[in-house]
Order: structure tokens, then C-alpha cells, then sequence
């Protein structure tokens, strides 16, 4: 048994030779194929493309599945999603010509996924089960980009990803609620306490929570401070709503226990009779109203650091340039036993 394969088009003939030396022949005839197809692009589901082939005398035809031609026309027809061949077929000979045309669909937007609440002024990161879109945001609450939402002011904002082919676009869309980032108030009251006494800091927002951000001071619930270590200490006030958080400070002086009982517990402040500055201050403090008193300052330890006693005039200046920089109590104690304590910060 032998195979013919036509090579190019005309006739040729094929001999048969068996070992006795007779011979038997044929003459074939090799008839031509149409022409290459043109136009089998792409196509959408329900969408059309005409394709052609340069050749004439034939008709169209189409395998069963994702397409379907007109035997004429050569109009082809998206039926699904897939691939499908397109046949141009010779009616005198029935040589034929194939080509595959690809047939797709509207994309897939996929789900976002992500957070759908933050805060003003804050960012979170969306991401999608789809690759390759492209993210937008519908107002003016919030800017995204990269899946990263970078959010402007409170309110609701749609974020949407939007995918794109050929045959169109498909989005999906999350709403994002943009809360309010709550305030925080102002603390007032003491800015500094002795070892082993209370004061009591005040704030202009109820419903908050105290904290201390070590362990030189402590803070309870309603604001009373206590001072525990010497040293410098940050109160903070914390408050939340659903979904923000704010917070205000102050720092807090704690004195050591080796002058603070004789001060008691009193509010350190300016005191309109006697006056002192600048503060902080550098290398000299001047001191107005002072005339008759005696002047102590200690550091944080509860040490004296400077002592002077009787101010001779009523305004004098004093050098504290061997003052190492930081936070210091000034004590004056009047002619007729009045006390003034002043936090002075030395640069």
C-alpha cells in the first residue's frame, strides 16, 4: 500500500515495480487549495468579523462549537466562548483551506476584598481576585491608587476596579466608609508632681482614657497623678470612636522626695507677685518682686543645685551656666514665709 501526497498542482504518475520487473502505473491529478484566510480574528460572543480568502469557487463552512459562518458571505458569528474552525472548502474538488478563530468574552471584574472603614487622613490597601485592572474612585473622599486608598475627608466614597478586552469593560465597586478622626481636647492642670503625692490633670473631652508612658508617673482613671520615680514622664489621653483613635499629651516633671515634702502639694505656676525669665532659659534668669527672699533650685533627684540666700534688691540676675541642661524646681521662699515654685527648663 502506497500514500500519495500531492506536492504541487498538475498531474504526475505513480509506478508500481514488483521484483519480477512488471510494472503497473497511475496518473494523478494534484488539483490546488484555496488561497490563505483572512480576517479570522479574535471575535466577541454575539459579535460579527467577515473573513475572506482570495480565492473564488468556494463555500464557507464552520465546525460545531464556539462559531458559526455564513457558507456565502463569510460573515462569522461568536457563539461562545472558546475556539473554532473556519473552513473554505473548493466546490469542484473539495480542497479545502482551515483557519481557528478564538472567540471571547466580556471580562471578569473579579471581587474586591479589603477593609471598608478607615479613618480620615488614613490609607488601606484593597486588592481584587483579578489581575491586570485599573483601580478609580468615584468622589472626591478619597484617591486610590495601586488598590491603595489614600483617604481626604469623612463621608462614603465608592472605589471601583474596572477590567478591559476587547469585547468591553466589567467593574466592580466597594464602598468605603471614610470615619471621623475624633478630637482629642486639651489637658490642663499640674505639669509636674512629687514623689509620693497626687495632683490632678483635667481634660477637655470626657469619655477618653489616661495613660503614662512609663513608669515615673502614674495616672488614674479620672485624671488623679501620682508621682512615683523621679524623672520625666508623658501623660496621655486617648479617645476612640467605632473605628478612630486620637490622642493628646503632656509631659509631667516627677521631683524626688528630698525637698518635695516641705513644698507640699502645690500647683507649680507663676505667681503674679513674683516673676521670672526668660524660660526656659539659657544662661541667666532674672527675677522681679523678690527682694528678702531666699532661692533654691533642685534637679530631679530632689538635690539642691543652686542656693541663694536674701536677694538683696528687688530684681536681681542669677547665672545658672553650671546648670546642666534639662528640667529644674526654682523654690523661693518670701521675707514673710509666702512660697513660689516655678519649673524652670534650662537649655
Amino acid at each position: 500500500m502506497g500514500r500519495v501526497t500531492g506536492g504541487s498542482p498538475g498531474t504526475a504518475s505513480v509506478t508500481y515495480i514488483v521484483p519480477s520487473g512488471c510494472t503497473a502505473s497511475a496518473t494523478f491529478t494534484v488539483n490546488p487549495l484555496p488561497g490563505p484566510i483572512s480576517g479570522a480574528g479574535p471575535v466577541c460572543v454575539g459579535a460579527t468579523e467577515t473573513v475572506t480568502d482570495a480565492s473564488t469557487g468556494g463555500v464557507w463552512s464552520a465546525g460545531a462549537g464556539s462559531v458559526s459562518v455564513g457558507s456565502v458571505s463569510g460573515i462569522v458569528s461568536g457563539v461562545a466562548a472558546g475556539t473554532g474552525m473556519i473552513s473554505y472548502t473548493f466546490t469542484s474538488t473539495g480542497c479545502r483551506v482551515d483557519s481557528m478563530v478564538t472567540v471571547m468574552t466580556l471580562p471578569v471584574a473579579g471581587v474586591i476584598t479589603g477593609a471598608g472603614n478607615v479613618c480620615a487622613g488614613g490609607n488601606i490597601t484593597l486588592a481584587d481576585t483579578v489581575a491586570g485592572g485599573v483601580w478609580s474612585s468615584a468622589g472626591t473622599m478619597a484617591s486610590v491608587s495601586g488598590g491603595v486608598v489614600h483617604t481626604v475627608s469623612a463621608g462614603v466614597d465608592t472605589i471601583s476596579y474596572t477590567v478591559t478586552n476587547m469585547c468591553g469593560n466589567m467593574v466592580a465597586n466597594t464602598v468605603v466608609t471614610i470615619d471621623p478622626v475624633p478630637d482629642a481636647g486639651i489637658i490642663t492642670g499640674r505639669d509636674s508632681v512629687c514623689v509620693g503625692l497626687e495632683g490632678t490633670l483635667n481634660e477637655s473631652i470626657s469619655g477618653g482614657t489616661w495613660s503614662a508612658s512609663n513608669a515615673n508617673a502614674a495616672i488614674g482613671s479620672t485624671g488623679v497623678l501620682g508621682g512615683m520615680v523621679a524623672g520625666m514622664d508623658t501623660v496621655i489621653y486617648t479617645v476612640n470612636n467605632a473605628w478612630c483613635s486620637a490622642y493628646t499629651t503632656a509631659v509631667i516633671t516627677v521631683f524626688g522626695s528630698g525637698e518635695c515634702p516641705a513644698l507640699g502639694n502645690v500647683e507649680i505656676s507663676k505667681c503674679e507677685s513674683v516673676k521670672i525669665w526668660p524660660n526656659p532659659v539659657n544662661d541667666e534668669l532674672h527675677i522681679e518682686n523678690g527682694a528678702g527672699s531666699d532661692l533654691k533650685i533642685y534637679n530631679l533627684l530632689g538635690q539642691v543645685s543652686f542656693d541663694k540666700l536674701r536677694m538683696a534688691t528687688n530684681q536681681e540676675t542669677i547665672s545658672l551656666k553650671q546648670l546642666i541642661p534639662g528640667a529644674y524646681l526654682l523654690k523661693i521662699v518670701g521675707a514673710n514665709g509666702e512660697v513660689w515654685n516655678f519649673r524652670v527648663v534650662k537649655e
